[in-house]
């Protein structure tokens, strides 16, 4: 390893071609620290002015860079490519002006001055841009820096000149556009004085040879520019130290499929993965850290910590996406339809939980969709456990448990759930189950799942309203399941959140403010039964209409258009039923509502 101070200008004129990993992530930089980078290496003109005598300059932090294996001219970009990247843009853009005002018609210009603004941008596209070295059978030359391939397409756009052609959605496209309006609107500097000028933007240039630890040197370093995610740090750390060959293989086989998985969530989806193989969840911070440490300990090699990944974050899309298709030689004791049935009604529990947003469920869900593809579970057994955890969520919430144990709770069954991963075979019918609720039915608040008698006096007394998104999500699917639960006419109420073709939302039939007539309607101990009754079930419903019931009186509420008379809603065609709204119609409301609750979420007997 050689570390020594370098000007970007020398850097990128020496002949060298530079590759950036294709498990880099894509070039980032937005136009605001362009524009930073280019007033900063204009202010250095405005210094020297200034100072003829200083020595002013501009430093970009580091750039480290390690040889590629089998090729003593090339070098991988380590860390430094987002800075590197936008001084190509800058050269680029430099070259194109030069380039087009010595080919200008406009015949004040000076000749002389045309001809050095074509030998600038001749000198611009040999000592930085080309590689002639490397030319293909056409003649056509290669290109110094090479980007990874989702960001090379629109770098060749730019090479090749025909704005027509650009990428405009690529933020390579949108920095070069913005640089070359500035270099075009700059009028301190002449554009042989912005090429020059570069020779003052100053780096500590780090060379590494191939066997180098680049990993291990890449770590300790704080770099300018944007901060990588743990996931960024995970995959470099999976990819580094195999040769560049292997790298693309590496990347495009494995990493970018979990990638894909993962949905912009790679950080969140290793820290499941760890909380799975580890039966605890190591914090964000730490997250890099503690993956390094588990591979070590594992012993297996990079190649299979690859595999494994992957198949867990197969498991990890299904839960994002609420979709899951029964493995070909699972559970094949099932007819066709009724591998149909059961896949269905997992993938319904699965989008239900989503919408409960208690993400601390995922590593538990996961390692159970494991043994059920490893045909060590069923999936009539899978389905059972995501109805307990379901059960376990809504019977907790509702009682007002609190959910800071939540998280410890379902990383050590993660932890035993692998545990039963490492067995081999079938485990008996029933006992995956009987496990998951033996340490549910504990005492302990961190686990308990409340019995029958305290979750019907919640429901009957609590209050379930309120603006907490996680608690208005709760409740929302807490209606949803008293509305479809024991219907084959569904209603789409998830569906239509998730795309907002319906604003569903929870609805108060005696309303938060008391109108004239509704005082009237509930006599004088009016303010004792709102205060009492406002945010309990009984007074609760879903309705698409809610800014239009407003205060409304019950009369006008149950026979307006699109009241609950007329509703498609099962909740609000009981609600209309009655002529009055009262504590007596509430009580009545209450003991049925709570009688459908317990029969959709019973207390499970395994």
């Amino acid at each position: 390893m050689k570390g020594s101070e370098n000007n970007i200008l020398d850097f990128m004129s020496v002949g060298t071609r530079y590759y950036i990993p294709c498990y880099q992530r894509p070039y980032s930089w937005t136009e605001e620290q362009c524009r930073i980078l280019f007033d900063d290496i204009v202010q250095i003109h405005e210094q020297h002015e200034h100072d003829p005598n200083s020595r002013a300059s501009h430093f970009i932090g580091s750039i480290v860079c390690q040889q590629t294996m089998g090729d003593n001219s090339g070098y991988l970009i380590i860390d430094g490519q987002q800075r590197l990247t936008t001084m190509y843009l800058f050269y680029l853009a430099l070259s194109r002006h030069a380039e087009e005002r010595s080919q200008s018609n406009d015949a004040i210009a000076d000749a002389e001055l045309k001809k050095k603004l074509s030998k600038l941008s001749q000198l611009i596209s040999l000592r930085i841009l080309e590689d002639e070295s490397n030319e293909t059978l056409d003649g056509t030359s290669h290109h110094r820096f090479e980007l990874t391939k989702q960001d090379q397409e629109a770098m060749d756009k730019l090479y090749d000149g025909n704005p027509d052609a650009y990428i405009a959605t690529s933020q390579l496209t949108k920095n070069y556009t913005l640089l070359y309006k500035l270099i075009g609107a700059e009028e301190n500097l002449s554009l042989s004085e912005l090429f020059r000028i570069t020779k003052n933007v100053l780096f500590i240039e780090i060379k590494l040879d191939a066997y180098d630890d680049a990993q291990l040197i890449f770590e300790s370093l704080n770099s300018k520019g944007l901060e990588l995610s743990e996931g960024d740090k995970v995959r470099n750390y999976v990819l580094m130290g195999f040769n560049q060959n292997e790298i693309e293989h590496y990347y495009h086989e494995w990493w970018l499929p979990i990638e894909r998985n993962c949905k912009n969530q790679a950080s969140e989806f290793i820290q499941y993965y760890l909380a799975i193989k580890l039966g605890k969840s190591p914090s964000m911070k730490v997250l890099y850290v503690n993956f390094k440490n588990f591979v070590v300990a594992s012993g297996l090699s990079k190649l299979d910590i690859l595999k494994d990944l992957l198949a867990y974050s197969k498991l990890f899309a299904c839960i994002q996406d609420c979709s899951y298709e029964l493995p070909a030689n699972v559970d094949t004791e099932l007819s066709s339809a009724e591998r149909s049935t059961l896949q269905s009604e997992i993938e319904q529990s699965l989008r239900r939980l989503k919408y409960l947003k208690y993400t601390v469920r995922t590593p538990f869900i996961i390692q159970g969709m494991m043994l059920h593809k490893q045909k060590q579970i069923s999936g009539h057994e899978l389905l059972a456990s995501l109805k307990i955890i379901e059960t376990f969520l809504i019977r907790r919430w509702v009682c007002g448990v609190p959910s800071h144990g939540l998280n410890r709770l379902f990383q050590s069954l993660a932890g035993l759930s692998r545990n039963v991963s490492e067995t081999s075979g079938l485990v008996p019918e029933g006992s995956f189950t009987a496990n998951l609720m033996r340490v549910m039915g504990t005492n302990d608040n961190s686990s308990k799942m409340p019995k029958d008698n305290e979750f019907k006096q919640a429901l009957l007394t609590r209050d379930l309203y309120t603006n907490k998104s996680r608690s208005a999500a709760a409740l929302i699917y807490l209606m949803e399941r008293l509305e479809n639960a024991e219907s084959r006419e569904q209603i789409a109420i998830f569906e239509a959140l998730e795309q907002q073709n319906a604003a569903y939302s929870v609805e108060h039939i005696m309303p938060q403010n008391l109108s004239k007539d509704w005082r009237a309607e509930l006599g004088p101990d009016a303010d004792k039964i709102h205060k009492t009754w406002l945010h309990r079930l009984a007074n609760l419903t879903l309705t698409a209409y809610n800014s239009k019931y407003s205060n409304n009186s019950f009369a006008e509420k149950r026979s307006m258009e699109h009241g609950f008379g007329s509703s498609p809603l099962r909740l609000n065609q009981q609600i209309a039923k009655y002529e009055h709204w009262s504590p007596a119609e509430m009580e009545q409301r209450a003991e049925e509502l709570v009688a459908k609750a317990l029969r959709i979420w019973p207390y499970p007997q395994v």
